[in-house]
């Protein structure tokens, strides 16, 4: 009888079946251990772990979707999506729709949306770890701005300019703006230490009528206080300094319009000027001490 014809070794040297998708290579029940090839052609339907679009095992999967206008990648681990690269490179780790997020923060999203989320960045206990803020590629372009946390001495810092350090937190809490040790000042003023070799200050803004302040707490109890008010009048404007004394709020010294009034008594204050220093109660001038030494009481000359 005719001989069949299952596997041909061509000219070229090429292994041929001796029908198209026909004959298998191996058995379910015997099978080889490893095949070697530099490329695999066809669709992939039948390779077991191995889909046209996606790599996967079980409920787990890496996955490439192209609707033609909403191209991304997936990666789904116990068959619940963890991370996606969208058609336009953003990521979302924990999101599956970083595009939802305001476009200028978007690039990378992470987190859940049903509890709390977020990120831990790992290094040595003698080294730091950061984030950084690059405009460029050069230089300190790479690293303009700088958060960093210290695990050596178990302190924070941020830096501006090319990553110079501008505030520091210390690992006892202490705060230093333009200060690296704020620890080494008076332990009465530590808490929060600013400047630098220059004239440095701190500014409380606030507008009229409204007042800018300046307060002292015991615990949540205020205890005193001292506050500017601002007015669009010159001469309504001032100091004030209030104290808490043990049954209400109150004012117990004001500086306005070079007076020094005390207790919100605006008849009773001390004023100087042209070398001369004024002493008023009940509104009438009292003492007046002169630039010449000179004393009157009950007299302004």
């Amino acid at each position: 009888s005719p001989l069949n014809e299952y596997l041909r070794i061509n000219a070229s040297g090429h292994v041929v079946p001796g029908a198209d998708s026909t004959y298998d290579l191996g058995l379910t029940g015997t099978r080889f251990r490893n095949v070697y090839a530099d490329t695999l052609y066809g669709d992939g339907s039948n390779l077991t772990g191995i889909a046209a679009d996606k790599i996967f095992e079980g409920n787990t999967e890496v996955e490439t979707v192209d609707t033609g206008s909403d191209g991304h990648v997936k990666i789904t681990t116990e068959g619940s999506e963890r991370a996606r690269i969208d058609s336009n490179g953003r990521i979302g780790l924990g999101i599956a729709n970083p595009d939802a997020y305001f476009s200028s923060y978007n690039r990378v999203v992470m987190g859940r949306t049903n509890d709390t989320g977020g990120m831990t960045i790992v290094s040595s206990t003698t080294s730091g770890g950061y984030i950084s803020f690059a405009d460029g590629t050069s230089g300190n372009q790479a690293y303009r701005g700088v958060i960093a946390y210290q695990h050596s001495g178990d302190f924070m810092t941020f830096g501006t300019d090319g990553g110079l350090e501008r505030l520091r937190i210390t690992s006892g809490g202490f705060v230093g703006i333009g200060v690296t040790n704020p620890e080494d000042y008076s332990s009465g003023g530590k808490n929060l230490v600013v400047g630098s070799a220059g004239q440095e200050g701190i500014t409380i803004r606030s507008s009229s009528p409204n007042t800018g302040n300046l307060l002292f707490n015991d615990g949540l109890n205020l205890i005193a206080g001292i506050s500017f008010k601002h007015d669009s009048t010159a001469s309504d404007r001032y100091f004030v300094f209030n104290i808490n004394n043990g049954s209400s709020y109150v004012e117990q010294l004001r500086l306005q319009d070079g007076k020094l009034i005390f207790s919100n008594d605006q008849d009773s204050y001390i004023q100087g000027g042209v070398d001369t220093f004024k002493f008023t109660t009940g509104g009438t001038e009292r003492v007046r001490i002169k630039s010449n030494g000179y004393v009157g009481i009950g007299t302004n000359n």
